[in-house]
């Protein structure tokens, strides 16, 4: 039964991109099927007629009712019924369908954008968590930061590990906010590893409060009070987050210098990849005074699309 299942989800889909049937493929695994929008109406139906049939097994019995479906379960004992309690029960678990179906919604139109997605499976372990967490979101900007972890995880799986879901599933609306804010100051190197370069209670000159930079802090999301050197006579590039701009920093003394700075961890990497940081030019002008408050080194902001692309050294980025 199950194999017909399958075969037939895959037959529907037959015809579709590949990153939107893998998507299906993904979510059918976690949840034995996936209801296109348009079945939603049908499906409550379905259900609120069951809940009917609930409410009269329990008049006629002194014992309980346990009733499955793809959606939900309930089991309600005939001692402690009334209508609030099913009727509470019941929005729970449909708002739970809702949420789970608004994200997926919003990961397809993610997916929709790419050509094609990594072949590998998506873990059935990741995606059963994934589902437990992501059915009891309701808040509309945390719905479209999980659609963007789902829809990281179908292009390449093991992008975001169970820990990193497990951490996610805590933050609010307000700290993610914060985090995002505080992801400006990042300067990615070529290994994708992020850095803020500075001591974390040196961020106020870039708008950013002591208090809110200790969250990366106190959700593991970073190391701090680590050393960066820049070897005498030598220079790097760094990555300004989603932009086309680089930051050159480069070491014109005799001597190598070491940069205190704050090494974002794998669970933060992780975030950083899928956090939407928006830079306006007032941003990076901050953050290259921010930068250049080290005295000993020089901060060249370059555009990448000028750069002709003959240096080894940013060829990987060109």
């Amino acid at each position: 039964m199950v194999e017909e299942k399958k075969s037939s989800l895959i037959s529907d889909v037959a015809g579709l991109s590949s990153p939107i049937t893998k998507l299906i493929e993904t979510i059918g695994s976690g949840i034995g099927q996936l209801a296109k929008p348009w079945q939603t109406k049908r499906n409550a139906k379905a259900d609120a007629e069951a809940i009917q049939t609930i409410s009269k097994t329990l008049n006629e019995t002194l014992g309980e009712v346990t009733y499955n479906t793809p959606n939900f379960s309930i089991t309600v004992k005939n001692d402690c019924i009334e209508e609030t309690i099913i009727s509470r029960l019941v929005n729970q678990e449909i708002d739970r369908q809702f949420n789970l179906k608004d994200i997926i919604s919003e990961t397809a139109a993610i997916l929709e954008t790419k050509e094609q997605v990594s072949e590998e499976p998506v873990s059935k372990d990741w995606t059963t968590r994934f589902i437990s967490i992501a059915q009891d979101i309701s808040n509309a900007e945390l719905k479209n930061l999980w659609a963007q972890i789902l829809a990281g995880e179908i292009e390449h799986p093991n992008s975001f590990s169970l820990r990193t879901l497990d951490l996610l599933k805590n933050i609010s609306q307000d700290e993610a906010e914060k985090i995002q804010n505080i992801y400006k100051c990042c300067l990615q190197d070529f290994y994708g590893n992020n850095y803020i370069f500075g001591y974390i209670n040196s961020l106020e000159s870039m708008g950013i409060s002591f208090s809110d930079a200790l969250i990366l802090d106190e959700l593991n999301l970073c190391k701090s009070d680590l050393v960066y050197t820049i070897s005498k006579k030598q220079g790097t590039y760094f990555k300004v987050g989603n932009t086309n701009n680089l930051i050159m920093i480069t070491n014109e003394t005799e001597a190598d210098i070491n940069m205190p700075c704050i090494k974002l961890t794998k669970i933060g990497n992780q975030i950083f990849n899928i956090t939407n940081v928006e830079y306006k030019n007032d941003d990076i002008v901050a953050l290259l005074e921010f930068l250049r408050q080290n005295k000993k080194l020089k901060f060249e902001l370059i555009d990448v699309t000028e750069l002709s692309c003959q240096s080894d050294s940013i060829h990987e980025i060109c």
